[in-house]
C-alpha cells in the first residue's frame, strides 16, 4: 500500500476527518438558512367546522325549541410578510456566520495535515521496521549457517567450542532482537489500522518501491523532496553481521 492510498483511505475512513466535515458542512446549512429571512414569508391557514341544528330553552330548560342551522363552515387565510428593514442584524448574522464556516473549514484542514502527518510517520516506522526484520532475517539464516560449520569443524578438531558458544549467544541475541521488532512491526500496524477506522485484523504492507519513487508521486499531496539516497534493507544494524570463520 502506498502513501497517496493510505491518504485517500482516511479521507474516506477517518472518522476525526468526518466530524471535521460534519462542521463545514453545519455551517454551510447555518448560512442557507440565515440567508432565508432575506425572502418573503408566505403563512396559509385554512379550518373546517361542522355545527348541529340550535336548541333554545327558558332559563329553567323548559319550552325548548329546536331551530335548524347551517351544519358546515369553513375559512381560508393567506399572510405575506416581508423584511423591509432589520437594521442590519440579517446582513451581519450571515457574515458572522460565514467567518464561522472559514474557521471551520481551517480547522478541517489543519485536522487533514495532523492526519496526514501522523500516517507519514507510522507508515514510514512500519517500513523501517519490516525492512530490519527482513535483515534480521538474514542474519539469523547466517548465523545459523555459521554454527553448522563451526560444528562441522569442531568434530574435524579444527575449531574449538568456545567459537560455538559465541555464534550461538549472537544468534540468542538476533532472535530476541527480532522479537521486538515483531512487536514493533504490530503496534505501528495497530496504530494505522486504528487511525484509519479499518478492521482489526487487517495488516498493512507498505510499498517497497517507497524510497526510489519521487515524493510527488508517491503521495500525490506532499512536495517533491529528494528521496533516501538507500533503503533500510540495504543498511544493517552494527555488531549483528556474524563473522566469517
Amino acid at each position: 500500500m502506498s502513501l497517496g492510498e493510505l491518504f485517500a483511505l482516511a479521507d474516506t475512513q477517518s472518522k476525526s476527518i468526518k466530524v471535521f466535515e460534519s462542521a463545514v458542512a453545519g455551517a454551510e446549512k447555518d448560512i442557507s438558512v440565515a440567508k432565508n429571512a432575506y425572502l418573503p414569508a408566505i403563512d396559509f391557514s385554512a379550518s373546517a367546522t361542522y355545527n348541529g341544528n340550535a336548541w333554545v330553552s327558558d332559563r329553567d330548560f323548559s319550552n325548548g325549541q329546536t331551530f335548524a342551522s347551517p351544519h358546515f363552515g369553513n375559512s381560508f387565510s393567506i399572510e405575506a410578510s416581508q423584511v423591509i428593514f432589520a437594521g442590519g442584524s440579517i446582513h451581519h448574522r450571515v457574515k458572522e456566520l460565514e467567518a464561522q464556516q472559514k474557521i471551520a473549514e481551517w480547522d478541517l484542514a489543519a485536522h487533514w495535515q495532523e492526519v496526514y502527518f501522523l500516517l507519514t510517520g507510522y507508515y514510514l516506522d512500519l517500513y523501517k521496521y519490516r525492512n530490519l526484520l527482513t535483515v534480521y532475517d538474514r542474519n539469523i539464516e547466517q548465523t545459523l549457517q555459521v554454527i553448522n560449520d563451526m560444528r562441522a569443524r569442531e568434530s574435524a578438531g579444527i575449531a574449538l567450542d568456545n567459537d560455538i558458544t559465541r555464534y550461538e549467544v549472537q544468534y540468542q541475541n538476533l532472535q530476541y532482537k527480532r522479537t521486538e521488532l515483531v512487536s514493533s512491526i504490530a503496534i505501528y500496524n495497530d496504530k494505522l489500522v486504528t487511525l484509519l477506522d479499518l478492521p482489526p485484523q487487517t495488516e498493512i504492507y507498505p510499498d517497497t518501491t517507497l524510497l526510489h519513487t519521487p515524493r510527488s508521486q508517491a503521495t500525490g499531496r506532499l512536495p517533491a523532496t529528494s528521496p533516501a539516497e538507500c533503503s533500510p534493507a540495504e543498511q544493517e544494524p552494527p555488531n549483528h553481521r556474524p563473522a566469517q570463520p
